[in-house]
């Protein structure tokens, strides 16, 4: 049987560098940004990938200018509609993956009614990882098996309460932008992970940069261990 990836998780990275490389204001990169995802969804789903991850919104990004916070969650308020029906109409099922609680009051409606409009869907899986720390997804993990007093603690335990506790690790993690780390994303789901830092800014990814990539991941062999 030929291989597949089933799942790819992306860093999507370089909004605000694609701005000013193109002298336009960090609003506008992050409205191109918007509109790559979309379009970076379809791909997925035409590619029969049945599971698709984007690292929208990490903890660490609290700490950005309330300007750029103002219009990153208006960018949503925005479109919240349009994703909506764009993505259930697509027969997508949408999750978010992080902390809702602490998100603005509209922004927090929208997610619970993505999930809601989007629960029943069967095509591409689609996790929109928004206020999300892979340090603290393992810190709450440990904390929720403590609370029900599970004293045979083992890897599949640790999984079961993750935030991704029904989404597989994925099988490629490819970060836009030129930078070579993860940023506290999926820390615990991608030991194995096969990892691409492209140094292209996230609105300018491609449909031939995504083929490559797959390819080149699929071409190499699994190894567990060093």
């Amino acid at each position: 049987m030929a291989k597949c990836l089933n799942h790819i998780a992306f860093i999507m990275d370089g909004n605000r560098r694609w701005a000013k490389k193109n002298k336009c204001s960090a609003m506008h990169g992050y409205e191109a940004g918007f509109e790559k995802m979309l379009e970076v969804v379809d791909l997925c789903a035409k590619m029969n990938l049945k599971y698709a991850s984007f690292y929208s919104f990490s903890k660490e990004n609290w700490f950005r200018s309330i300007k750029e916070l103002y219009g990153i969650f208006y960018l949503i308020e925005k479109h919240g509609k349009q994703i909506i029906e764009r993505w259930s109409s697509a027969d997508y099922k949408v999750r978010i993956v992080g902390d809702k609680c602490n998100l603005p009051y509209k922004v927090k409606n929208w997610a619970d009614e993505l999930e809601e409009k989007t629960q029943n869907c069967t095509g591409l899986n689609v996790s929109l990882v928004v206020n999300y720390s892979g340090r603290d997804d393992i810190v709450k993990a440990i904390v929720k098996i403590i609370d029900k007093k599970n004293e045979n603690i083992n890897e599949s335990i640790v999984s079961q309460n993750l935030y991704t506790s029904d989404i597989p690790d994925p099988d490629l993690c490819i970060r836009t932008g030129g930078e070579s780390r993860l940023s506290n994303f999926f820390l615990w789901q991608m030991a194995y992970t096969e990892i691409s830092f492209v140094d292209i800014f996230w609105p300018d990814f491609s449909e031939d940069n995504l083929n490559n990539l797959m390819k080149n991941c699929l071409s190499k062999d699994k190894r567990w261990g060093v």
